[in-house]
């Protein structure tokens, strides 16, 4: 949950040097080759997002993206600000197609810790609806149930890098573009890496962003959500991690995290606890005596008797104590 290491500028510098211009157009529109299905009984699956049958396996969704959002020459001001708390991030833009620029209705910038909170846990940072579960196949939007900042990364072309550091070097390199990346684990055994960024709302922007992408050996990336670790040892650190994270969303709301002058007090610098609620006083006799339980609640244990045959009245009850003046026994009756 730390910040970027390496002494380069955060998310939230980077995005208010690129707000300072307008958003880059990055495709023509209706510039992009024709897409289509084969016609006959085929069911589209919304929940995979895509066509069911034996001409989509393994289909149009492995190929080669045609189009890279860089967030260098891309980002820029749109018209997402008028939006106000409900704007959201252009899923275009993410894949580098986008063909309205500044005239877009969605944010062309990278994600922010405030940004996480503004759109909750139940959306994505594109305002897609999140499941409860993760897909089978841990593509697909995620689940709000078991948050994820870890990105599968399959396809890396080990052979075409000079040693496995520098695949996790351009693995880094490559996903950095897009948030604070807090970890990367590459296995060259698998040709597979595993990128762990800071927040939750940058590996939403990234996946979607990287998906079919290639890094500097000219492969095709499969980029999909990855699943826990069931290393105790990897859990405690995610763990500390997502705690982090949670911090910097606190401070990204402007809460103070410094501790209190006063130690006994557990909260945000500044907080004051509430003032004891005055007590109520009375004043009788020319003095002022605080009010306690049985001035608020008369005694009305006069008002019965214990007299044999009364109602109330119980085995071995003391004798009937005086009623009020004025007022006659119901037994006397």
């Amino acid at each position: 949950g730390a910040a970027a290491s390496g002494g380069g500028p955060s998310t939230e510098a980077r995005n208010a040097e690129w707000l300072k211009r307008p958003a880059r157009v990055q495709r023509a529109m209706g510039t992009g080759p024709p897409r289509g299905h084969v016609e006959g009984n085929q069911e589209y699956n919304i929940w995979y997002g895509r066509y069911i049958g034996e001409n989509w396996r393994g289909g149009a969704d492995r190929e080669k993206a045609e189009t890279r959002c860089e967030p260098e020459k891309d980002c820029g001001q749109t018209r997402a600000k008028a939006q106000g708390k409900m704007g959201l991030f252009c899923i275009h833009f993410a894949r580098g197609s986008c063909g309205k620029g500044a005239d877009c209705s969605y944010f062309h910038r990278l994600p922010e810790p405030a940004d996480e909170v503004r759109i909750g846990d139940m959306h994505d940072v594109f305002g897609r609806e999140r499941h409860n579960d993760q897909r089978e196949d841990m593509d697909g939007v995620g689940s709000y149930a078991n948050p994820c900042r870890t990105l599968y990364v399959g396809g890396v072309t080990k052979g075409k890098y000079a040693s496995p550091a520098a695949a996790e070097a351009a693995v880094r390199k490559h996903f950095a573009a897009f948030g604070e990346v807090e970890h990367v684990n590459f296995i060259a055994r698998i040709s597979t890496a595993f990128v762990r960024y800071r927040m939750r709302c940058n590996a939403e922007f990234a996946k979607e962003a990287m998906k079919n992408q290639s890094l500097d050996g000219d492969e095709i990336l499969n980029v999909r959500w990855a699943r826990e670790d069931p290393n105790p040892v990897a859990q405690e650190a995610i763990r500390r991690a997502n705690m982090d994270a949670a911090l910097a969303i606190l401070q990204s709301k402007g809460v103070s995290l410094t501790e209190s002058e006063n130690p006994n007090i557990e909260g945000p610098t500044g907080y004051e606890m509430p003032a004891a609620k005055r007590q109520k006083m009375l004043e009788a006799d020319g003095k002022t005596v605080p009010v306690t339980e049985d001035m608020l609640y008369p005694n009305t244990d006069g008002q019965y008797t214990a007299g044999e045959g009364g109602a109330g009245a119980s085995a071995g009850a003391a004798a009937a104590k005086p009623l009020p003046e004025g007022w006659q026994s119901a037994v006397d009756e």
